[in-house]
């Protein structure tokens, strides 16, 4: 991986490593050392990348490739060398990098507890993964920052609906990445994980489609506030049944505040409360 990752402005190299035969030690050496270089001071014309950036970059690389031991050891010491160069705060407050590596980390989490752990080590990578994500989108420029990653970091690109000054609208933008976590819990079966997030969506809603940031009511893409928050409120009723809170279940039901949703949530609470003998029906 470091000597692709090396070549790729060496034409020459390129061609010795598409050969049967492997490179000479000194241009080993060479590559290994220009991307040490590159990691730690960027590449002429490459100013303004920083160093946080790098390492995301490579985190991405490591992520694609599923090495996630080697993304969580790489960004836990970039984040520790961060806090130790008093830099952490000023990153988190002004660039959207900081965003970056919380959301990587959260996606290595993730895949860490899915890769046959058990137990308390497993819910301790989801406690992680949910921290990780939730703090990814309140940073700053997060929304820019999340965006420019690829398909294959684990985060789709898609366009805002924008504010009058063309913006995206903070509420929105936690909208977006709050749903987007919670189906990738439900992808991977966390119901605790994906009705934390669900819930948290739910929240941004109201300001999130208010129509006076810019919206248009005509708009036939714009969800209503009432379907959204119904969808929502189903998602918080199927992952509390999956949990058997069967009182927050019943919560999220009356809380529904669309009605055909409501009557399939509450038609789903009867069968499952009838199958798992809680209620008794006279014949």
């Amino acid at each position: 991986m470091v000597l692709l990752l090396s070549s790729q402005s060496y034409t020459g190299v390129q061609k010795q490593l598409s050969s049967r035969f492997l490179p000479s030690t000194q241009i080993i050496n060479t590559l290994m050392w220009n991307f040490i270089s590159w990691i730690i001071w960027g590449k002429m014309g490459d100013e303004s990348s920083s160093f946080l950036r790098r390492s995301t970059e490579l985190a991405v690389i490591l992520l694609r490739n599923g090495q996630y031991d080697a993304v969580e050891s790489l960004l836990i010491a970039v984040e520790e060398n961060s806090r130790r160069e008093k830099i952490f705060r000023s990153i988190q407050d002004t660039s959207g990098d900081w965003c970056l590596l919380q959301h990587l980390l959260g996606c290595c989490f993730l895949n860490q507890a899915q890769r046959g752990l058990r137990g308390t080590l497993k819910e301790r990578k989801i406690e992680e993964a949910v921290r990780c994500f939730f703090r990814a989108s309140s940073g700053e420029c997060a929304s820019e920052a999340l965006q420019n990653l690829s398909n294959e970091a684990g985060f789709p690109h898609l366009s805002f609906r924008k504010t009058s000054d063309g913006k995206v609208s903070a509420a929105a933008w936690k909208l977006y990445y709050y749903q987007w976590a919670m189906q990738i819990f439900e992808q991977y079966n966390i119901s605790e994980g994906a009705c934390q997030f669900a819930l948290a969506a739910l929240e941004q809603v109201d300001e999130a489609l208010n129509l006076k940031d810019g919206g248009d009511a005509r708009d036939p893409f714009i969800e209503s506030v009432t379907t959204m928050k119904g969808r929502l409120w189903a998602n918080v009723f199927k992952f509390t049944l999956d949990l058997n809170l069967l009182n927050d279940a019943y919560c999220a039901i009356i809380s529904n505040p669309d009605e055909e949703s409501k009557y399939i949530c509450l038609r789903r609470f009867i069968i499952v409360l009838y199958e798992r003998g809680g209620v008794k029906v006279p014949f």
